[in-house]
């Protein structure tokens, strides 16, 4: 993929990746598929196009990054992508409006968005990354939190510890959208906000710049309402899966290929990848974030029924779904490798 990258992430990506030794001779199955940011939350995505694992299963992706979560659902709603990669939370949503949209494989089933929180902030607010999370929850009050945009699955959780506090977003607590994770990391170190809601690698480089802290890491398991929660799935459209069927096997199948590689390949064969995708990022920091990642992968990208259900009461709690949504209606297991 080429980068547009200012520290580590992208504006657009185009598939370049080589096709392996063993790809057969065939003709590619030209795809579109959009991702809201460039983090390890999609290192699925990436593994799947630079080490050629698309290609081999007979698809050739342009990956479109829209710099937040919305337009990426958006353009697969309007036919002008095949598939996007994202949270799910637009998939219950959808389905609550009557516009069914289909997960087919589990990128990752953790939470995967951690917050860093300035150490003067912290010191202000009277935490250490060792202060208990329900404590630190309790000293939210008076704060700004940084989410990617309003509406972003990071606005949201942004928007459960409020809360959960105890308190009411937008007046004991503001939430604000700052982009990215370059923008996110500046405006938590200039103090525009105190904490910010990010996936790797932003919360990592944060903290390794000496200027943050880890508020909560939940790659980790440190928060243990999400011990298992649908974090990231492959969306596409019922109407395409139900006439392209073979395309949509062929694109869970190398998917799984590049979950089996994260799960199992030394990280000498990640960091190629990885400072690639997420340059000016030192080797520490990006294996750091990879062994984080790691924790949140499940290889055979099944969905289960506990990690829809999770995230459903997520949403419902935050007050964005009004009630349950059946998980077999939303999402499906038939078309990965058997």
């Amino acid at each position: 993929m080429k980068l547009a990258t200012a520290i580590f992430f992208m504006i657009l990506t185009f598939s370049l990746a080589v096709p392996t030794a063993s790809a057969p001779a065939q003709e590619l199955t030209k795809l579109r598929m959009t991702i809201p940011v460039t983090s390890l939350t999609f290192y699925p995505v990436f593994v799947a196009q630079d080490k050629g694992f698309f290609k081999k299963h007979g698809v050739d992706f342009e990956i479109v990054v829209t710099q937040g979560d919305g337009p990426d659902v958006d353009s697969l709603l309007a036919g002008s992508v095949e598939f996007t990669a994202t949270p799910p939370h637009r998939l219950f949503s959808a389905y609550e409006q009557g516009r069914k949209l289909l997960g087919i494989v589990s990128l990752m089933n953790k939470n995967g968005i951690n917050c860093f929180m300035s150490k003067k902030s912290a010191e202000k607010a009277g935490v250490t990354e060792s202060t208990p999370l329900a404590e630190k929850i309790k000293k939210l009050k008076g704060l700004t939190i940084g989410a990617t945009r309003a509406g972003a699955f990071t606005f949201q959780l942004a928007t459960d510890y409020i809360k959960r506090g105890g308190y009411t977003p937008q007046e004991d607590v503001k939430i604000v959208g700052v982009g990215g994770g370059p923008s996110m990391l500046a405006a938590v170190e200039q103090g525009r906000i105190d904490m910010g809601c990010i996936s790797s690698p932003a919360p990592e480089l944060a903290v390794s710049r000496g200027q943050s802290i880890m508020w909560v890491n939940n790659t980790k398991g440190e928060d243990p309402e999400f011990s298992e929660f649908l974090m990231e799935v492959l969306y596409v459209r019922p109407d395409y899966a139900l006439k392209n069927p073979d395309t949509v096997r062929k694109v869970a199948a190398a998917l799984v290929d590049a979950l089996q590689f994260i799960v199992k390949a030394p990280d000498s064969e990640h960091l190629p990848i990885l400072k690639k995708n997420f340059g000016g990022v030192s080797d520490e920091v990006l294996l750091e974030s990879l062994a984080n990642t790691r924790k949140t992968v499940d290889p055979t990208g099944r969905i289960s029924k506990k990690s829809v259900d999770a995230h459903v009461n997520f949403l419902k709690s935050a007050g964005l779904l009004k009630g349950d949504i059946p998980w077999d209606a939303v999402v499906s297991n038939e078309y990965l490798p058997k």
